[in-house]
Parts: structure tokens; sequence; C-alpha cells
């Protein structure tokens, strides 16, 4: 007799930044490292949950949003410089940024948050005259999970080497189609090559093409899937159901 059995399903996204600068030329790489999320002991905004540094920017992670916000590295270290070495007449130069949001539309207002993978490292926030704003030991992890961020669905992110790793689990019964994802603020967005190119004033993001898959019978089935792009709104399409 044979059983039809639902399977999870594992939606994968990756996320790769990708500086302008080096887009085009022959140039070495600058040294790559693997991206932490800091736990927010209120020295930030307190619909802050997470925040993780990244490669000329940084990335905050809250309940149903995340939020991007990405500066001129160049002309910071510049100023730095000019800093230690000039003398104190030479101003700064300005710093340009570049920040948006991605919103996960129609999601559960309070999903579980948790996190795993503590690093030996942890930072201290002193900074400024409000003590109320300061905070010590705030710990650094390689993982942040939203449970039921939808209906049944999960959501894993992963720190890697400058790049971020997004794992929807969807339970049985659950609906893929709830995921729909918002951006705003951005200078273009587009799908190219199957996968979904995202451009700042500063930089660009890419997210791979997407890739599902299901465990039956002991065996990873892939499952094909689609980016699908209204106006400036991602959602998943399946071709074979």
């Amino acid at each position: 007799m044979k059983h039809n059995v639902k399977k999870y399903l594992l939606l994968v996204l990756l996320c790769v930044f990708i500086n302008k600068g080096f887009a085009t030329g022959i140039k070495h790489p600058e040294p790559q490292s693997v991206i932490k999320f800091t736990e927010n002991k209120s020295q930030w905004d307190k619909k802050v949950l997470y925040r993780a540094q990244l490669d000329g920017g940084v990335l905050f992670l809250e309940k149903n949003c995340f939020t991007y916000n990405f500066y001129d590295k160049e002309t910071l270290r510049k100023n730095h410089v000019k800093k230690e070495r000039a003398a104190t007449s030479q101003k700064p130069e300005q710093i340009r940024s570049h920040a948006f949001r991605m919103t996960f539309v129609n999601a559960l207002k309070e999903p579980e948050t948790s996190s795993k993978q503590t690093t030996p490292d942890y930072c201290n926030f002193f900074i400024g005259n409000d003590k109320s704003k300061w905070a010590g030991n705030a710990k650094n992890y390689r993982e942040v999970n939203y449970k039921n961020i939808y209906d049944g669905i999960d959501l894993q992110l992963l720190g890697l080497q400058n790049s971020l790793k997004y794992n929807f689990n969807v339970a049985p019964q659950a609906n893929p189609d709830d995921i729909k994802l918002l951006y705003e603020g951005l200078a273009k967005i587009s799908i190219e090559r199957k996968s979904l190119r995202i451009e700042t004033s500063l930089n660009e993001l890419v997210e791979q093409k997407p890739y599902a898959y299901q465990w039956i019978e002991g065996e990873k089935v892939e499952v094909p899937c689609e980016f699908v792009l209204k106006n400036t709104t991602v959602s998943f399409r399946f071709p074979k159901g």
C-alpha cells in the first residue's frame, strides 16, 4: 500500500554583497569576514533585535523586516587617515550612505526569535553620555531563527563570509505563496539570469537563484523554484507544483 505523506519544504536563498568598486577591472579582493549577529542590549532602538556588521554597512534585524544601511567605506577610511595625519583645519569629506528596507508582507506580528552558535568574542558599547544606551558583553551569534514568521513557516538566517543565507522551512499544509518580500528605498531591483539583483547608489546585492528541496524517504529531492518580481515585491513560483 502506498502512503501519501506530505513533507517539509526547504527554500534556500543566498545573498551575496558586491562592492561596486570591485565590479570591474582586476583588483585584489579585500579580506572577507564571517557575518555575525550582535544582540541588542538597549544600545540601539528597541525595535532592533540583532545587528550584523557587513562590508561597508550594517544590517538591523527586526520582527517583521530587515533594514540595511550602507556607507562609502573608502571615504570613511580617508577621513580617519586625514584625522591622524593632517592639520585641524582640514575638513573631512562627506560620507555618502544608502539605506533600504525588506519587509515580510503580512507576516505574523510576533514571531518567536532565537539565536544559536555563540562566538567566543563579544561587544561593548560605551558611546556618548547617555548611560541608558551603554551595553557591555553583548553576545555575537552566527545564526538567528524566526519561528512562525508566517503560519507554519520558519526562517533561519546564517552568517557566512560576506554573504547571508536564508532558509525558509515550510511545514506540511503551510503555503509558500504566503512568503512576500517588499523592498523599499532601492535604486533598482530586477531579475537577471534567474537571480535577484538589488542595487543601491553604493553597491549591489545578489540573491542567487532560489533552491528548494524536500527529504523524501531519506533522499533530498529538488523542487524547481523561481523568483517572481511584481513592482518591488518578491515572491516565489514552483513551476512543477
